[in-house]
């Protein structure tokens, strides 16, 4: 190998580790997320047995493996037995996992997002340990195990939006739907409509129209707080958590302030967006500041805006267990 082929592999090397080492709990960083997947974090069942007997203890493994592009912090992750009065089991704490309830595990370590579709992020895994069956059945029977989970996520997407003081600009549009960029998540942001610009003086605005949608499976639910830092959680679970919602939890134009909580609710008339029975729903919000320190001279132009969402996926995962009657 000549030195030129050899420095290549170094730097290659190099930007490679600074690149992983680069991320972040936050799934905000725009660009190193992974695009055009509809995951979030994947839970898989392993560890039945074929069958037992009504007092053979086993040990029963739930992972959970983060195949988005939002890294979730620790306690971010929960599962629990679902029919658990029907077993008798042990919950213990190790390096990966922290008891919850009477019932439950949640991720003792952040699981950092995935980077590549052939390359998933980190995983947890969850152990109930010296799991049983309580009733000795007086024939064979075939019980359902099932496991509920839990994960906090964000959905972070990209769109370009014209700055212009007029709808008349010959620079850019400031009245029509926009192509969207979506970061892996089991939510996109399916839609957007820049539907004017206005410029006051050195301030220019704009009405735009947010459309979400589920493409993942299970339940989403968040609530209002107008409060960005009180976030959702899966074992600190809040009264005011609403079924099939999701939250607008930020806006980021340029270098612009991020508009959060009270700020959103102020523009959009409310930070949760509401979902139908197809997973879809939408919100306007009027009078967004695009840029601030706008000038003849600097003209019309586009700028990127980063909308993120939030949001509590719930489902369950169940296996079959054969009890034998011996």
């Amino acid at each position: 190998m000549n030195l030129q082929k050899l420095f290549f592999v170094v730097l290659l090397i190099f930007v490679s580790g600074c690149v992983h080492g680069a991320q972040t709990t936050s799934g905000g960083d725009l660009g190193s997320g992974l695009i055009g997947t509809d995951k979030g974090i994947i839970f898989e069942m392993s560890g039945l047995p074929p069958a037992i007997s009504s007092s053979q203890a086993f040990e029963l493994e739930v992972s959970a493996t983060n195949a988005g592009s939002y890294s979730v912090n620790s306690e971010d992750v929960r599962v629990s037995l679902s029919n658990s009065k029907s077993f008798d089991f042990l919950l213990n704490e190790d390096f990966q996992q922290i008891v919850s309830g009477e019932n439950g595990l949640t991720n003792n370590n952040i699981l950092l997002k995935s980077l590549d579709t052939d390359v998933l992020g980190d995983s947890a895994l969850f152990l109930f340990e010296e799991l049983s069956y309580k009733t000795k059945p007086t024939q064979d029977v075939q019980v359902p195990l099932t496991v509920d989970t839990c994960y906090y996520y964000n959905t972070v997407a990209s769109v370009n939006v014209c700055v212009a003081k007029d709808t008349s600009s010959e620079i850019c549009s400031s009245r029509e739907a926009k192509t969207v960029v979506n970061q892996g998540a089991p939510v996109k942001v399916s839609g957007f409509e820049q539907i004017s610009s206005l410029g006051n003086s050195n301030i220019i605005t704009s009405n735009i129209r947010i459309d979400v949608a589920t493409v993942g499976d299970g339940k989403f639910e968040s609530y209002s707080t107008g409060n960005p830092d009180k976030t959702l959680s899966c074992t600190h679970p809040s009264d005011d958590v609403r079924l099939n919602t999701v939250r607008l939890k930020s806006i980021k134009i340029g270098s612009q302030e991020t508009i959060t909580g009270e700020n959103i609710v102020d523009i959009c008339g409310t930070d949760l967006i509401n979902l139908d029975e197809a997973g879809k729903g939408s919100v306007n919000c009027n009078g967004v500041t695009l840029y601030s320190q706008y000038s003849d001279s600097i003209g019309d132009f586009e700028e990127r805006m980063v909308i993120t969402l939030d949001y509590l996926n719930s489902d369950s995962i169940t296996g079959n267990l054969n009890v034998l009657a011996l």
